[in-house]
């Protein structure tokens, strides 16, 4: 199989080709996307692999896709772990795009599809939101400093009051990207009717987890980062742990479900039967995070058999 790797910087794209032994550079741009398009197709290229590189190669992903190019976007640690498991430690734009050219042809990554416009727009605002509440608690740290002057004292709460104007201003502007689309809205609205799935929760969810409601239970606790994972080997029988998972997203449910174990029955009755059996408190509030997020998927779920939240655990 014919694969290119791209290495995609702020203003410049490096990539290799699948048995070429030239490498290619070209601009970040319409007319360097073109330019990639043609050595696609002289080459014949049937895979292109990228690594995700904080939103700069969200245009180039978009563009190759939409002139029917299957294009992987790779997660970078799993990147680096590969490139560790060659024994490669040197990094550069150009062994970058080799790098992510081996990946693919090795591991034949599943190729992806764009996520919607609405859902990426739902992320900046999401985002924005959580620097806003990071820059309100710094604030209010420092009007609760000792020797506080009646100046600073002044400019903070100023601040303050600017910070929740915007927060506020955030929360319209998603709920307004929300409402117009009819599927997110759609979810919005199952998502809220379930105790314990504020407001927070629900946008969190509709951003960071648009595949909700298609997935499989161990899919879905996985992807949150609450999937337990074996540490055995021979005799030994380590503890069970959890690892990975998208991180905002694990935070905004483990918040969630603190909430939920005291005033969600079902949540609550789970959580004080592990402890009951002698659980640590945050092995039992883990086991719930990803109870909670099993039924949340299956929620959303056109036909949901049955509620896996009244399961034992």
């Amino acid at each position: 199989m014919q694969v290119m790797g791209i290495d995609v910087s702020k203003d410049k794209l490096d990539c290799k080709i699948s048995e070429v032994e030239k490498a290619y550079g070209c601009s970040n741009s319409i007319k360097g996307f073109n330019f990639l398009i043609k050595l696609i197709k002289k080459y014949k290229v049937q895979l292109v692999v990228l690594e995700s590189t904080g939103g700069y190669e969200r245009d180039l992903f978009r563009y190759l896709w939409s002139h029917g190019h299957k294009v992987a976007l790779l997660n970078p640690r799993q990147v680096r772990s590969f490139a560790h498991s060659l024994g490669r430690r040197a990094k550069n734009d150009l062994i970058d795009s080799e790098l992510l050219l081996l990946y693919g042809e090795r591991m034949n990554p599943t190729p992806n599809e764009p996520v919607e416009e609405d859902i990426l727009v739902l992320r900046e605002l999401l985002t924005r939101r959580n620097q806003l509440n990071k820059m309100l608690v710094a604030e209010k740290n420092h009007l609760s400093a000792p020797g506080v002057s009646s100046m600073t004292r002044k400019s903070v709460k100023a601040l303050l009051n600017s910070i929740k104007t915007q927060i506020k201003a955030m929360d319209v502007e998603i709920l307004k990207v929300i409402g117009g689309n009819e599927s997110l809205s759609e979810k919005s609205k199952k998502l809220s009717a379930q105790t314990g799935v504020g407001p927070v929760l629900m946008v969190t969810l509709l951003a960071d987890m648009p595949e909700l409601g298609t997935l499989k239970r161990n899919q879905a606790s996985a992807l949150v980062g609450v999937a337990p994972y074996d540490r055995d080997s021979g005799t030994f029988q380590g503890k069970r742990a959890i690892a990975g998972g998208r991180v905002r997203l694990r935070c905004a449910l483990y918040m969630a479900t603190l909430s939920a174990i005291r005033h969600n029955p079902i949540i609550k009755e789970i959580y004080l039967r592990l402890v009951s059996r002698g659980k640590p408190k945050k092995v039992a509030l883990v086991a719930c995070m990803r109870k909670f997020i099993i039924y949340l998927n299956t929620v959303l779920k056109e036909d949901p058999s049955q509620h896996f939240m009244a399961e034992s655990v």
